[in-house]
């Protein structure tokens, strides 16, 4: 966290170059804590105006400019025109076929297919139990070790059923994170095979991806952000802004074209160094996107983060979002969960850079439906015209 922000300020107001108009009446501001589905604990807010320094803009590199130093003369890839936002779910069950038909068939009959689902978000680790999450098939991979499975059959699933993949690609072993490849290696060359893979493959799917590249960085729980809990020196702050301009670089230079880039943080500002700090530049994102769930109520956060990143003029994603009993227990000015889901729409639908919602239907806790009264406002906030906008792009 910056040092010395440690109290509690409300702020009503954002300018309206950023987006947001006046803010809905039931918003309120309330108590920092770590937003990560399995990680917990209280933390002191940051002010609602963000206070940072500009030196905090450089803290991690100092050729990266600050956000919004050359703004977007045309559309971000795939991004819809203004008043529009994508529908999406983040959805488990993508491993098997039978599996996720049902998830998807579930959730469809909660929510209803009108408007018509265009994003699934899912998460690829580039290791798993020892293994590579490689993009095809591979009997042994370059480096002597064992395949996982093809991160291809996720994509696939998919596009069997019309939807788009925002694919979580974090570089990190699961679930044994202390075993995580490090940052510093990958940029020095050692993993070029592995990107390689991906880059291929991603070429040979031809239909638009986004990659969500190691995402919710600012927080302790991964290994690949500065302050991580296990191992707080692992990488740095720097090291992840070098990897992810190693792997854009690599992908641009390979002719990728298919692929839009998505810059994501966690929504809590919790970890060792905060959002800036990781920020790789602007000619390296495509959109920005921040994960918001009920351990913080989403007006304060979109506000800080409009604050920091509105100017850049990119379209803005929410592709975690949602509400659980593991993170209200944070939250001290809860209004419930159909109150935080009414805020959510509320936010939206004020700051027209927001063009992207997939809601966390990740088990029990976490489903739309678990709750009536936060099903119907999802389902009626859904019914708006700006979330009936076809995807741009070609579409699977």
């Amino acid at each position: 966290m910056t040092a010395g922000l440690d109290r509690l300020t409300d702020c009503t107001a954002v300018p309206a170059r950023l987006g947001l108009n006046k803010p809905p009446d039931s918003a309120t501001i309330s108590p920092m804590s770590t937003a990560h589905k399995k990680h917990a604990r209280l933390f002191c807010i940051l002010p609602a105006v963000v206070v940072v320094s500009v030196a905090a803009f450089g803290s991690a590199s100092e050729s990266t400019p600050a956000p919004g130093a050359s703004l977007p003369t045309k559309p971000a890839k795939y991004e819809p025109p203004d008043g529009t936002t994508y529908h999406g779910v983040c959805l488990p069950g993508y491993w098997r076929a039978e599996e996720f038909a049902a998830n998807l068939a579930q959730y469809r009959a909660a929510v209803g297919d009108h408007p018509p689902l265009v994003l699934h978000s899912w998460f690829a680790h580039c290791q798993e139990l020892g293994k590579w999450r490689t993009w095809h098939w591979m009997n042994q991979t370059p480096d002597g070790g064992r395949c996982a499975g093809p991160a291809q059959s996720y994509a696939e699933a998919s596009r069997k059923h019309g939807l788009v993949p925002l694919i979580a690609w974090t570089w990190m072993e699961y679930p044994d994170q202390g075993r995580s490849p490090r940052l510093e290696d990958l940029v020095a060359g050692q993993y070029d095979w592995y990107l390689d893979d991906w880059i291929k493959g991603l070429q040979e799917f031809h239909d638009p991806v986004f990659i969500r590249l190691s995402h919710e960085m600012d927080g302790d729980w991964y290994p690949y952000s500065e302050g991580y809990k296990k191992d707080p020196k692992r990488n740095t702050a720097g090291d992840y802004i070098a990897y992810w301009r190693y792997v854009v670089d690599r992908f641009r230079t390979a002719g990728v074209t298919n692929v839009a880039w998505v810059w994501c943080v966690n929504g809590d500002r919790s970890g060792g160094k905060d959002w800036p700090d990781y920020y790789p530049g602007d000619e390296y994102v495509d959109w920005l996107a921040i994960d918001l769930y009920s351990s913080r109520n989403p007006r304060p956060i979109v506000q800080q983060f409009l604050e920091l990143y509105g100017r850049t003029g990119k379209p803005i994603m929410i592709p975690e979002g949602g509400t659980g009993p593991e993170q209200t227990r944070w939250n001290r000015q809860y209004a419930g969960d159909a109150g935080w889901v009414k805020e959510l729409f509320d936010v939206i639908e004020a700051t027209p850079q927001i063009k992207a919602l997939c809601w966390f239907q990740w088990g029990k806790q976490w489903n739309v439906e678990r709750d009536a009264g936060q099903l119907a406002e999802y389902q009626r906030r859904l019914q708006a015209a700006r979330y009936r906008f076809p995807f741009v792009g070609t579409k699977p």
